[in-house]
């Protein structure tokens, strides 16, 4: 995995109001049972300007058990987009996965509990990244995702809240991001 480049800009703080954009796709509905298989993000400061055009996007390794997880509207879903096919081809661990949008993260926004978690079905996205699924037990019991939302702010922001702005935020190649912003 490529370490992600220093911003040119200066790092956020609190008072820029960041918000991390967060969207997964998943092998299903249950935080407990099922496992992330896709992950975008962009930074934004409080005026809703992207901090940075590329943004943080991983597709996560999966193997036969994730097809077996999935319902059969998942199933059919992620096979119409290739994303089955792109996780079981995928070389990047749910670990390293985690780490390095951590990383990416901290460039922008280092201090811990600065940044705001944003997205549409945030919630949901949020139980994912906190959750104690199939990735922990396969990790010894230890906790992966829960890094990320550990170093942001407590608060969520839902993309509703500004419904109308967000559409040109989205950069096109970020096929989970689409279908909210198309």
């Amino acid at each position: 995995m490529a370490k992600p480049e220093a911003p040119e800009m200066a790092p956020l703080s609190f008072d820029d109001g960041p918000l991390v954009w967060i969207d997964l796709e998943t092998t299903g509905l249950d935080a407990k049972q099922n496992r992330i298989l896709e992950i975008a993000v962009l930074i934004t400061n409080g005026n809703l300007d992207i901090v940075d055009e590329e943004g943080c996007h991983y597709i996560v390794k999966s193997g036969p058990q994730a097809l077996k997880e999935m319902d059969e509207w998942c199933l059919n879903q992620h096979n119409k987009t290739g994303l089955v096919k792109a996780s079981q081809e995928s070389t990047h661990s749910p670990e390293e996965v985690a780490k390095s949008v951590l990383e990416y993260i901290k460039l922008w926004v280092p201090e811990p509990r600065t940044a705001v978690l944003a997205g549409s079905s945030v919630h949901f996205d949020a139980t994912f990244l906190r959750a104690t699924g199939p990735d922990v037990a396969e990790n010894g019991g230890s906790q992966i995702w829960n890094i990320i939302p550990n170093h942001l702010h407590y608060r969520i922001g839902r993309c509703q809240h500004a419904e109308g702005t967000l559409p040109s935020l989205v950069p096109k190649r970020y096929r989970t991001v689409e279908k909210y912003f198309p």
